[in-house]
């Protein structure tokens, strides 16, 4: 809708656009009802007025602190100029777009963030709608009768594609007191990825003027002028393009330019990466040849036994042994020189059929029937009438795979559905078994008796949930008042994924507003920052063997680890990959997995707990791939399907893939323990807990009354950890800064990335 229908007045009156809404959140501990909202911006003249109504005592000093509230009516609506082309913040934002403004107040601690979601245009009323939410601590000073803010110059610079960032400082001053704050502003908005980049409104100046807050008895008001300005490029526009060094400008005849990724890079001009063509498989290497991805480019190279130059590959001549030399005829074949191949090959001896080297009867000789031949059946087959085939053949017994003559006993890898409805499939040596599940007792395939001893349901282990500000704890049994508490609780956090350290029971966060990573003890006390200077941390895991912590970051997509004092930071992954999520260990196998929930290609994906062996575990049938979970003992790895609302496991290696839950709703976090599943359920705002055999069955686990704000991490709280060690466990595996341990039993040393590979080594 453009500006003009928002006011049906006459030209000859100021332009005016209204702007309602509510305010929500808390400030310094105290819950803020919602608070009537609303703007008047008036255009033509940039003028802006902000009224908060319903201000109560307690909050009344509170409020003021609010004045970085003012730089976005400043930026939709401020006075356009001819250095801005007459083009306002509205023109290009819309009516649909969220703010978050982060407030630091200078000497003190107090931190602030404001969210502010603008929804649209109200048909009706004609007005843009508005929701504002506050959370942190502010000073609380008195401010008498008004206050004033310093003129302010805010610069708005295009940091990606629906994305827009500014840094500027402010002074408030009421009597003798002023306060200073630094702000940090980002705005996000639909913007059309194949649009023309228009370097004009590629940066923005808003100059705020005579801005002054008024208290009332119950409402504050706040009064500005703004002015709008772009800064246009002179001459050359590639002079000063925002182009990506990897990127080409070109310029237009209407003194724009565009944005070109090289060849073998991808992007929108703004940012460019390496096209990885082995990984997208876009490459046109021989079928026989490895491809190796280069910056910009990649390399073709034949394999071991070929030689060419990748794109053309031919098999090396190497004498070749024949069945002369191995002996490897069928005992119905016979080795002949072939004269037309100019070799000797197995060959089916006469009423025989094959390749000679596995060789059947031919349905004329009359032999072929296996009550006359009893010994071509493999031990483990017998000879039986085959009614639609009219004659007896050899026939695998029951718990046996193959065609008669050849037999091999059934595993629980290929087929689980051996296994009793009480046990689970492991790995033992190089076979696949059947065990029963603790508590029960039995061979694991045919019966498994309950023997007591373990509860079936999970026990009573604690759950850690991250619920936005809070951390809370509740134990795994079904919903009860007192089934929980608060452990700890951060304004202006917003706590998303919760991992905790089973050798020390410490609880360890990602706080995606603070941008950082927080640990503290089991009972919430001796909360600190781990790691920060993060982007946008989301999946948390502790590998509590070799002492590391694992993160997945979807502002910069990256995959990252540290010690678990936050040292040593090495990126694992920063290339292929699109929203990263939830991230899961296993130590005792050195394997790592996470899961991308990318629109158009959501997967979950595995390597080596290094970053080595990378390969696709699930691709196919995915919706919002949210949390992950391992089942160690079983070797498979589940996880919460908030776009399909599933719970699924896999194995490792991605087979026997099976549902557990059909209805899990839009589930969040997932964790696994002692045969049982539990999720966050955004649309149930509770914690569900699910047999992993009898998956029909789910219960509601509460959380503490009060609480408010999505469900997001879940985890158990193991009163012991696994069992199982790796070679990192004992002096860091004799590395310097990290260790990893591998798949094959072995540990690899690393680097972190602040440190040269040179003097990493010496």
């Amino acid at each position: 809708m453009a500006i003009s229908e928002l006011n049906s007045r006459q030209s000859t009156h100021p332009l005016k656009i209204t702007i309602m809404g509510s305010l929500q959140g808390t400030l310094n501990g105290q819950n803020l009802r919602k608070n009537k909202a609303y703007s008047v911006n008036h255009i033509n003249t940039g003028r802006n007025v902000i009224n908060i109504n319903s201000v109560n005592k307690q909050t009344k000093n509170l409020f003021p602190m609010l004045f970085s509230l003012t730089s976005i009516t400043g930026f939709l609506f401020g006075l356009p100029t001819k250095d801005s082309l007459d083009v306002i913040g509205f023109n290009l934002l819309g009516a649909q777009f969220e703010v978050t403004t982060n407030v630091q107040f200078s000497e003190s601690r107090h931190f602030l963030t404001i969210k502010q979601k603008f929804t649209g245009i109200k048909e009706k009323e004609k007005n843009i709608a508005c929701e504002i939410e506050v959370n942190g601590e502010v000073p609380d000073m008195n401010f008498g009768s008004n206050a004033f803010v310093k003129p302010t110059e805010i610069e708005y610079k295009s940091v990606g594609l629906g994305k827009l960032k500014s840094r500027y400082t402010q002074s408030l001053t009421a009597g003798p007191n002023t306060i200073m704050a630094t702000v940090d502003e980002e705005i996000e908005f639909m913007e059309c990825e194949y649009h023309q980049f228009d370097a004009r409104f590629s940066e923005f100046k808003v100059a705020l003027s005579k801005i002054s807050i008024l208290p009332t008895a119950q409402a504050l008001r706040f009064t500005l002028n703004s002015q709008i300005f772009t800064k246009a490029p002179r001459e050359d526009p590639c002079k000063s393009a925002l182009c990506h060094p990897l990127s080409t400008c070109q310029p237009d005849d209407a003194g724009s330019y565009r944005c070109l990724c090289r060849p073998g890079y991808q992007g929108n001009g703004w940012n460019c990466e390496d096209v990885d063509e082995c990984y997208e498989r876009t490459h046109d290497c021989h079928a026989d040849a490895h491809c190796i991805n280069r910056e910009g480019s990649y390399e073709c190279s034949c394999a071991d036994g070929f030689h060419g130059d990748g794109r053309s590959c031919e098999a090396v001549q190497q004498r070749v042994e024949t069945c002369r030399e191995l002996r490897n005829c069928h005992e119905f074949g016979e080795c002949l020189y072939d004269h037309h191949y100019n070799r000797y090959q197995c060959v089916c001896k006469p009423g025989f059929r094959g390749d000679g080297y596995h060789c059947d009867y031919e349905s004329h000789h009359h032999d072929y029937d296996c009550s006359a031949n009893p010994g071509v059946c493999h031990h483990e087959a017998r000879c039986n009438f085959d009614h639609n085939m009219r004659r007896y053949t050899c026939q695998c017994l029951p718990d046996f795979d193959g065609d008669g003559r050849a037999c091999v006993k059934k595993n629980c890898n290929s087929h689980p559905e051996i296994c009793s409805v009480d046990a689970h499939c492991v790995r033992q040596g190089y076979d696949f078994v059947c065990v029963c599940n603790p508590g029960f007792h039995g061979d694991g395939m045919h019966s498994c008796t309950y023997i007591g001893g373990v509860e079936t349901s999970g026990g009573d282990e604690k759950l850690v949930y991250a619920q936005g500000m809070f951390l809370g704890e509740i134990s795994s049994k079904p919903y009860h008042k007192e089934s929980g508490k608060y452990i700890s609780y951060t304004p202006g956090q917003l706590a998303v994924a919760v991992d905790t350290n089973c050798a020390n029971h410490d609880i360890y966060w990602t706080d995606a507003s603070h941008r950082c990573i927080k640990s503290s003890r089991a009972d919430g006390s001796n909360v600190k920052t781990v790691v920060d200077h993060l982007s946008s941390p989301e999946g948390i895991a502790i590998d509590w063997i070799s002492g590391n912590i694992y993160w997945t970051d979807s502002g910069t997509d990256m995959i990252q680890v540290s010690k678990l004092d936050g040292s040593n930071v090495k990126t694992l992954f920063s290339q292929n990959i699109t929203n990263p999520r939830a991230i899961a260990v296993d130590p005792m196998r050195g394997l790592l997995f996470w899961s991308d929930w990318s629109r158009t290609f959501p997967r979950i994906e595995r390597s080596n707990l290094d970053g080595t062996e990378r390969k696709m575990v699930v691709t196919d049938n995915l919706g919002l791939p949210n949390g992950l979970a391992l089942d160690l003992d079983s070797q498979f790895v589940c996880w919460s399907d908030a776009g399909k609302k599933k719970i699924e496991c896999t194995t490792y290696e991605g087979r026997n893939r099976r549902v557990v839950h059909q209805d899990a709703g839009y589930a969040f976090g997932l964790a696994y323990h002692s045969n049982m599943f539990y999720w966050t359920d955004w649309e149930r705002a509770n914690v569900v807990k699910t047999a992993s055999k009898h998956s029909s069955l789910k219960e509601d686990i509460g959380i503490p009354q009060g609480s408010s704000g999505k469900l997001y991490g879940v985890t158990v709280a193991k009163s012991s950890c696994p069992h199982g060690t790796n070679p990192c466990s004992y002096k860091d595996g004799g590395c310097r800064y990290l260790c990893f341990a591998s798949l094959t039993g072995g540990r690899t040393c690393a680097c972190p990335d602040n440190i040269s590979e040179e003097d990493c080594h010496n």
